[in-house]
């Protein structure tokens, strides 16, 4: 597989679920996870498609799939606390990173419930933890132009997901995330069921402001944080890491597709659709007056050309897309798409919700950001 600059910065990933139960043993014998119980997993393989040899041009995630399904299959309906040494999420996590992608290029995610997960990428060092938390809240947005819906007072179910690295694997993962839950407490009294406007610090309270405020609280005392992740709704957000805003806008298109060149017989060489999820990643500096990166309508606005040409279309017959698979989607997003801002920094297209391919064409990442969708 020759090594060209848009592979090296094409990330595919395969996501399959299982069911199994558990106990985590290492916990304090009053922890809830000491008992059996049971979780429906999700897990995702990651892995640069240069390092990978598909069975055809753009076969990347068949090419993932087949040892990935073998792993999880050995693990599906399972008491995992009687197969593994030890099975909280971490460990689990490791065991499929060592089953089912051996290569050194390959990252595994698991996420236990949709509200808390783990990446591991030992070949780089790179351990992640995250967690989700929920707060309803109401706002509005004081410097918007005249017009601009913000402007008006209305509420959110906001999330946020705090993400932590570690130089080493985390063991018991649930340690983790009892240690985010305690200290997400305390803001969690300040903004549940709150008027953001009225809290000091948050009189313009923005998606980015309001990642930087909560970073400004817990950073300082928590040097493992890497990301406070705000989504204001399901399909737009905006991170801060202490130095970088960064903000992404989904869009959902229900699209026809055919691979040319996938073998007789292959599912995907008949004509076949899904309902793609588009995620574009856009980072900017901060507007010192707006307190935004970037207005998530603009995005909306500016992409809307390009996605009434994917929606509802086959997406073979648009030029330089005759063998469309995600990865070669989301390269063709990138560069057809030019916000105002020249922001974009990363497009994710998903087949299926964690599958799909991530482009990132500034620097090969496996985990840069890995928001849930």
């Amino acid at each position: 597989m020759p090594h060209t600059p848009a592979l090296a910065h094409s990330t595919s990933c395969v996501t399959l679920p299982f069911e199994a139960a558990r106990r985590v043993a290492e916990l304090s014998a009053q922890h809830p996870a000491q008992r059996v119980h049971g979780h429906h997993f999700q897990a995702t393989v990651h892995a640069l498609q240069h390092t990978l040899n598909p069975a055809y041009s753009s076969g990347y995630q068949e090419a993932l799939q087949t040892p990935w399904q073998a792993a999880i299959a050995r693990l599906d309906y399972q008491p995992l606390h009687e197969l593994l040494a030890a099975s909280d999420d971490t460990a689990i996590a490791l065991h499929l990173l060592q089953q089912g992608a051996p290569h050194a290029q390959a990252a595994v995610s698991l996420a236990s419930t949709p509200d808390q997960g783990v990446h591991l990428q030992p070949a780089t060092g790179q351990y992640r933890y995250w967690r989700r938390f929920q707060f309803h809240a109401a706002h509005y947005l004081p410097k918007v132009p005249l017009g601009h819906k913000c402007g008006n007072l209305h509420g959110h179910q906001f999330a946020v997901v705090l993400q932590t690295r570690h130089d080493n694997p985390v063991s018991p993962a649930n340690r983790t995330y009892d240690d985010m839950a305690a200290r997400w407490v305390l803001l969690h009294t300040q903004l549940d069921h709150a008027y953001l406007n009225d809290i000091a610090g948050l009189e313009n309270p923005t998606s980015e402001l309001l990642s930087r405020w909560i970073w400004e609280r817990l950073a300082p005392q928590w040097p493992e944080l890497e990301h406070v992740c705000v989504y204001e709704t399901a399909s737009c957000g905006a991170c801060y890491n202490g130095q970088h805003f960064r903000i992404w806008k989904d869009f959902h298109m229900d699209s026809a597709v055919r691979f040319e060149q996938a073998p007789d017989g292959s599912r995907r060489a008949r004509l076949h659709g899904h309902t793609y999820t588009v995620r574009l990643h856009l980072q900017a500096a901060l507007d010192q007056v707006l307190g935004w990166a970037v207005d998530f309508g603009d995005v909306k606005h500016q992409f809307q050309p390009l996605f009434k040409a994917m929606d509802h279309h086959h997406l073979g017959q648009l030029p330089g897309l005759a063998n469309c698979d995600s990865g070669t989607l989301a390269r063709w997003v990138y560069q057809q798409f030019q916000p105002s801002q020249n922001a974009l920094c990363q497009v994710d297209v998903m087949e299926t919700q964690g599958s799909g391919a991530r482009y990132h064409p500034h620097a090969p990442a496996l985990a840069d950001l890995l928001l849930p969708l």
